[in-house]
């Protein structure tokens, strides 16, 4: 069998890279790069730009959360006399804010009422992302001579409806704590 000059049976052909005559200088000498070089070398190639496609795109997990049904509702009607809080002859105003959380127990919006009085009622719209509220009464006492006021929160947690309304009574069993249940 005959073999050519220039290879042997051992050898990888090369690939000729440049130009230039084989006499001369170094600068002019051409580059010769083995077979098996320049396919671990294209494999690398590839291997980087695939990695760099895959990873620009997005996870579809890390888009916020879109509320699927509508905005909750909450309507509070107040039966119960505030003023007996603070005793006869004492006129008070009480204020209520209603403090709405998501389901990790952070506060995601708050709303307020204003002179709240007995045997009236107002509904609210919950915020998209509220499950539950806590409601902060705010009593300001005056007798004419000194005036007082005083902040508790109601013990009970409220759980909203989703896409519904949940209604909330303020009435003679509403049990008050110095701090928030949350």
């Amino acid at each position: 069998m005959a073999v050519p000059l220039n290879h042997t049976g051992c050898e990888s052909p090369r690939i000729f890279i440049g130009r230039g005559n084989l006499k001369g200088n170094i600068a002019t000498q051409p580059i010769f790069i083995k077979m098996k070089g320049l396919k671990i070398f294209l494999s690398l190639m590839m291997l980087v730009l695939f990695q760099a496609l895959f990873t620009s795109c997005s996870d579809d997990k890390d888009e916020p959360e879109v509320p699927t049904s509508k905005a909750s509702t909450y309507t509070v009607a107040v039966d119960f006399d505030f003023s007996q809080i603070a005793g006869t002859g004492v006129q008070t105003t009480t204020d209520l804010t209603f403090f709405e959380y998501n389901e990790k127990n952070e506060m995601v919006n708050y709303q307020d009422w204003k002179n709240a009085i007995d045997g009236t009622s107002r509904k609210f719209k919950a915020s998209e992302h509220a499950k539950k509220l806590t409601i902060m009464l705010e009593v300001l006492a005056n007798d004419g001579k000194n005036t007082a006021t005083l902040k508790r929160y109601s013990a009970q947690v409220y759980y909203l409806k989703a896409g519904a309304n949940t209604d909330i009574n303020l009435d003679g069993t509403l049990r008050v704590v110095k701090y928030s249940p949350l």
